[in-house]
């Protein structure tokens, strides 16, 4: 593909998580649209069971599932995104342009601690590094008790040896679920030897220790980086308005704000909502559906922010399940975690 021949579609997705691929998915069936996504691998992760990949790399071939296995009708770009503008998608193999555009690249993992030892957990490559790391390490600090931070010491305190310390600046962590779900995790975490440390910021790093503003420290062979999203999009040549955080806003149809042709979901959008893989789905099957109007001239659906169900795994046989006040632990919770993973996965293969 040279500059002089951009490759054309209706439809041009940007980004194959969890909003992405049900876009993908859904407007497959639409064989009057051309559609085309553009994703850096020939294949969707499930993210959301990456923590147990971790300890255990057989785990990362039941995460990922090839786009020639279930996506028809579709071309598929795998490449780099340089630049998105109104003259189209600037990518490491040329420019794409569309009649639409739906945004689903995600957020970014900002580290403000830098150094060898300091890892994120983004995607398979994350885990296999990981995993590496793990193996040798006497201590480990997860920094963020989120649900990701706490999903992490969940696996590591029930498959490692190693010392694990979970760092929270708030006052519990789980900080957005109700505080019986922060009291069931902590209590789990003590029980299996795991070191909360609450109410704490890391100040400096000093060789393979972490410094707090107190003066105290923490042994950290290995750093996991945990503490929430940031949104870098210096590759968005598009004037549009973003949140205090940098998100992207968006109308009630999941538009961005005076650019009707341009859609957005998932974690790069600034819907207020939990920012996981259930809400990104359900995103992106209204921006599918919002597609097809589009097309057809037809007025938008309206997305509806929403509590919804939660699913927190503490190892393979514990979790939790949290849905506004109601607060389930247990290992029922743990395997209906595992339950929509595969349902997931088969769905984009076989539905």
């Amino acid at each position: 593909m040279s500059a002089k021949s951009p490759l054309k579609a209706d439809v041009v997705i940007i980004g194959g998580g969890f909003c992405g691929v049900t876009v993908a998915k859904l407007l497959s069936k639409q064989s009057e649209l051309s559609v085309l996504l553009i994703d850096t691998r020939e294949f969707f992760e499930y993210t959301p069971g990456l923590p147990r990949a971790i300890t255990d790399l057989k785990v990362l071939s039941q995460l990922q599932l090839a786009y020639s296995e279930w996506i028809s009708h579709i071309r598929l770009l795998k490449a780099t995104v340089l630049s998105v503008s109104f003259k189209g998608v600037m990518t490491s193999e040329g420019l794409v342009r569309g009649r639409c555009y739906v945004l689903c690249a995600g957020a970014s993992y900002p580290v403000p601690l830098a150094g060898r030892n300091v890892f994120v957990l983004r995607k398979g490559y994350d885990s296999a590094l990981l995993h590496a790391q793990v193996k040798k390490a006497a201590s480990i600090a997860i920094l963020g008790g989120g649900l990701t931070g706490v999903e992490v010491a969940g696996e590591l305190l029930t498959k490692t040896k190693a010392k694990v310390t979970l760092i929270e600046p708030g006052s519990r962590v789980l900080g957005r679920c109700p505080e019986k779900a922060s009291v069931v995790a902590q209590k789990f975490m003590a029980a299996k030897g795991g070191v909360l440390r609450l109410k704490e910021r890391v100040n400096q790093r000093n060789g393979k220790a972490l410094l707090f503003a107190s003066g105290d420290s923490v042994p950290a062979d290995v750093v996991i980086w945990c503490g929430g999203l940031g949104w870098n999009m210096e590759w968005l040549r598009v004037n549009c308005k973003r949140s205090d955080r940098g998100a992207l806003i968006v109308n009630k149809h999941l538009q961005l704000e005076n650019y009707p042709h341009f859609f957005c979901g998932g974690d790069l959008s600034a819907v207020d909502e939990e920012k996981s893989a259930q809400n990104a789905e359900r995103q992106g099957k209204l921006i599918a559906q919002n597609v097809i109007r589009f097309f057809q001239h037809k007025s938008l659906l309206r997305y509806f922010p929403a509590k919804r169900p939660m699913l927190i795994s503490l190892g393979d046989w514990n979790g939790l399940f949290v849905y506004d006040k109601w607060v389930i632990s247990g290992i029922l919770p743990a395997c209906l975690k595992r339950v929509f993973e595969k349902w997931f996965l088969l769905s984009l293969k076989w539905l």
